[in-house]
């Protein structure tokens, strides 16, 4: 999709950065093998996990692109039609919304649901 891709040009252009949850822990990860004297002994394999997660993280932006589609959809919307179009947006792709409407049209399971007896 072409609005997707120039959203990722935006970002590589912009030099977003971020910091994950797995590069804070790398860093605790150094501290502590400092200050109990094992940096030296473990530093290559730190600097190849490193290396690994710099891979990864350059691939976040199409292995979550569907979650960052979604978010960005809800803020666009957001932004033109305010609080009414956000709850919109978000309710459009809502599981449980969906569930619920299936519930619905379901006679049958809706009237067993609403004779079930509560313990």
């Amino acid at each position: 999709d072409s609005t997707y891709q120039q959203f990722i040009d935006f970002v590589e252009n912009e030099n977003f950065t971020y910091t994950t949850e797995s590069e804070r822990m790398i860093l605790k990860l150094k501290e502590i093998a400092k200050s109990e004297s094992y940096l030296e002994a473990v530093q290559s394999h730190i600097t190849q996990l490193e290396c690994e997660l710099v891979e990864n993280k350059q691939k976040d932006l199409i292995k979550h692109r569907d979650e960052i589609e979604e978010l960005l959809k809800i803020e666009i919307v957001t932004r033109y039609f305010y609080q009414k179009g956000k709850i919109v947006a978000a309710l459009q792709n809502d599981p449980e919304l969906k569930n619920a409407f299936e519930i619905l049209l379901d006679q049958k399971h809706y009237h067993s649901l609403l004779s079930t007896k509560l313990n």
